[in-house]
Order: structure tokens, then sequence, then C-alpha cells
């Protein structure tokens, strides 16, 4: 079940046709791609017989420099495939094309980054970096490369580098930064100001770091959500009595919608645009239709969250301790679930919703599928006793796991991360971050996506001119390959 071919120097300069390896009724090749941001490694998997593309693998992938005695055969490539699943520090690879990263906002205004895949008893710190005032919100670039967080107190921007996490470029604003948008094709990021005295967006070209335009749309804080690709950009705010349409390719404001004032939250849910008032009428309006909708709920309404698939929407009400579902297709909401100290956020895993409480308080869990049921049942997650952190402005407190089936929560009491199975009652373990006690985290995911048919692809860090030893594993017990 092994192969060994070495994989040649490239040079993309002069152009590179792929090497392409056949093993096991499967056509594997690997290539490099020069980008304006980086190299982009795409692995493509096709059957050998017919040509169709080998859908839904789960591959790993690790680059090593040339072996003195050539490619890696038999035993010794699957020992060497192994060695790298385990996360040994010693067994590093030189390139890892499937890292995953803890990355945490701490209350003592600093950015600390964790590797949960290394084998020792307590979690590695890879970087720590000291921000200069407290986030107001964070975002990732598509391609995972850049981080960006407003620091509303300084008027700045950071831009920061996710290979070394050093500051790449800091952004001086005329007004306070708030809420962050990278657009659909990571071009542009959309910067909403952080108090009423902001009346303008800021656009930022994500290639140069350089602010490209401003965008007058009334008085902040904002609220940006894309529809249409990246091709409409819309706003809203408390302050604001509209819901502003925005030309995303010529960045011109092109329209506006009524909404009235105290609007607390704006959301994208397949084709619908959710705006919630703390009054607690929500409107939907069908961007593809342009038909508008009106669910009333109780006043109070503090923030939604929207499920994945684009049918619920939460509406969080702490101040009647209740979470209302609202039926998006529908316009109606069905229900409510009581008795929910402070509830401040909905996290999503594939199939379930969790409820979060400002309190600390153990979440609750909810299937999504039951939601279409009479009455769905709260079902209480323990945490023994570890409280969760109140992500607030700066993001989540709360994220789900790259396979969508966990959930990593953080916890300042325990200086952890918390790991939850996705409709289990406790914890599966724990990521320990020993230098700051969290507020927020976000997971940087950097394994191999399937962006086609086949297709697999990332992106990569390293020397386009060296030449590389390929190991690698499909998943799914196929086997380990070394190339």
């Amino acid at each position: 079940m092994v192969a060994g071919v070495m994989t040649p120097a490239l040079d993309l300069e002069r152009g590179h046709a792929p090497e392409v390896w056949e093993h096991e009724g499967m056509h594997i090749s690997l290539t490099f791609e020069a980008a304006e941001r980086g190299p982009i490694a795409r692995l493509k998997v096709t059957d050998a017989e017919s040509g169709e593309p080998v859908r839904g693998l789960t591959p790993r992938a690790w680059l090593d420099g040339p072996g003195e005695d050539g490619p890696l055969k038999g035993a010794a490539c699957g020992a060497r495939v192994q060695e790298l699943k385990e996360g040994g520090l010693a067994e590093r690879a030189e390139v890892d094309l499937n890292g995953l990263r803890v990355m945490l906002l701490n209350d003592d205004h600093t950015l600390s980054v964790v590797n949960p895949q290394i084998a020792l008893k307590q979690t590695r710190l890879e970087a720590l970096l000291r921000l200069p005032g407290e986030v107001a919100d964070w975002v990732l670039h598509p391609d995972g490369r850049s981080l960006y967080l407003s620091i509303p107190e300084l008027k700045q921007v950071l831009v920061v580098e996710t290979q070394g996490f050093g500051v790449a470029s800091t952004l001086a604003l005329e007004e306070a930064p708030g809420a962050l948008a990278v657009s659909p094709d990571g071009r542009h990021l959309w910067v909403g100001g952080a108090g009423a005295e902001a009346s303008a967006l800021r656009v930022i070209d994500t290639y140069d770091d350089r602010v490209v335009e401003e965008v007058e749309v009334g008085p902040g804080p904002h609220q940006v959500v894309f529809s249409h690709g990246g091709h409409r950009v819309w706003v809203a705010g408390e302050r604001l009595r509209e819901l502003v349409a925005i030309d995303g390719p010529s960045k011109r404001r092109v329209g506006a919608v009524a909404v009235g004032k105290g609007v607390v939250s704006l959301v994208r849910g397949g084709d619908y645009l959710a705006v919630a008032r703390r009054d607690g009428e929500v409107r939907l309006f069908d961007v593809q239709r342009g038909s508008v909708a009106r669910v009333p709920l109780a006043a109070g309404v503090a923030r939604l969250d929207v499920a994945p698939g684009g049918r619920w929407a939460f509406a969080m009400q702490p101040g009647l301790k209740q979470v209302s579902v609202i039926d998006l297709a529908r316009a109606t909401s069905p229900g409510a679930f009581r008795g929910i100290e402070a509830p401040e956020e909905v996290v999503f895993t594939k199939n379930f919703a969790y409820i979060e409480s400002a309190a600390g308080a153990q979440p609750g869990m909810v299937a999504l599928d039951a939601l279409a049921g009479r009455e769905p049942s709260l079902q209480w997650v323990s945490t023994r006793g570890v409280g969760m952190a109140r992500g607030g402005g700066a993001g989540l407190s709360a994220v789900p796991g790259p396979d969508g089936r966990s959930l990593f929560v953080a916890s300042p009491g325990q200086r952890a991360i918390m790991v939850l199975g996705e409709g289990q009652h406790g914890l599966l373990g724990r990521i320990d971050n020993r230098v700051g006690t969290p507020r927020a985290l976000m997971l940087l995911d950097r394994s191999l996506k399937e962006e086609a048919p086949g297709v697999y692809s990332t992106a990569a860090a390293l020397d386009l001119a060296s030449p590389r030893a390929l190991r690698l594993d499909l998943g799914g017990g196929i086997g380990a390959f070394c190339f």
C-alpha cells in the first residue's frame, strides 16, 4: 500500500507540469502555484481507469527535505507518516500542509497561539504577540495568511501575518474602527466605525494593506455583511435608521431601506438578511426576490445568530432569560427556550446549536433537526464547573472544530480551551493556555480542503525552488504514500 517517488524541484517562473503518480488505482499529483499572496498547494486525486475525481477524502500531507538514500519505501514510509500524524516535536516535517492552530485573545491585550496537535502533556505555545490596545473585532483572511484586528482607542487596524505571527502592517484611520468583514474573494477588508462619531466605512486593499475607499453611510457603530458573492455590501447600526446597500465592485452606495432606529444585529442566513431591533422587531429581507417579512418578538433582543443552512435564527433576549427561535423560511417564531441566565450567543456545530451564557453557566444544546418538531428540548452540557469566557465585541468565546463535529470553548478560569464533542454531555479534553486569560478564540485551519471535485488545496509557506519529498495520508484507511 506504499509507493515511493521523489518530488522534483519546482520552478514556477518557467512553468511546471505536475508530476502524476499512479498507485492503488488512483492518479495522484501535487502542484504548487504562485499567487499574489503566496504559494497555493493543490493535491489532485482521480480514478486511474475512468479519470473521475476521487471525492470526499480527508488528506493530510507533509513535505520533508530530500533524503540522502532516496525516497522512503514500504514500512519506512508508513512509519514516517505515522510519526507525523502523532505530532511529536522531534518528528516534525519541514512544511506542514494540515496544521491546526488555536488563536486566543487574552484579557491582558495579548494574542497567544497554541498548537493542539503536539504530542506533549502540555500544549505547545507557538507565538505570543503583545497588542497595543483592546481589540474590538478580529477576522481571518480566507486564505489564512493574514489576521486583522481593530483597535478603536488608537484608531488602528493591525495586520498580523500568520506564519510567524508578527505585525505586518499598522493602518492608521481617521475614525475609530470597529466591525471587520473580509469580502468573499479576499480582496478587500471592510471596516465599520466603532462609535456614533464614525460615519464612514473604510475599504482596505488586502494585497498591499492600504485604504482605497471611504463610503459615507451614517453614524456608527456599524455592522457589515455581504450578499451576491460580495457584489453587494449591507450596513446597519443602532443609530442608523436605514439598511444601506453598497455595490461591492464600485464601492458606491446604491440604495437604502428604512428599518427604524435601534438595530442591534444584522446577519445573513441563506437568501435572507435578518435585521433585529432592540424593541423586538425582526425584519427579513429576501435578497434574491426583494421581498420583506416581519417577525414580532418581545422587546429586549440583543443579538441574532443564524444556523448553517440559513433556515433557523436565534434571538438573544437576556432581560427575559430566553432565546427565541425564528424560522427564516416561514418568517415565524415557533417558540423560545426559557430560563437561560444571560444568554449571550449561539454557536453551531454541524448538527447542533449551543447557547452560551454571559453568566458563565453551563451551555445548553439542541439538535437543529429537532427545531421543526413541536417541542424541541434543550439539553445541558456539563463543563465540570469550568466557566466560559465572555467574547463580547471581540468575537466568539466558542467556535466549531474543523470537522464541524466538536466545539472549542474558551475557559478563563482554567486558562484553557475546553473541547466538547458534538451532541455529547461532557468534555472531550482541554488545551492549555498558560500565558493569559482567554476571552475570545479563533481556529486557524491550514488543512487541505476540497475546493473542486477531487482537488484539495491550502495556502503554503515554502521556497518553491527547493526539492521536497511528499508524505501523504489520504484518510479512510487508504494508506500512506511517500513521493
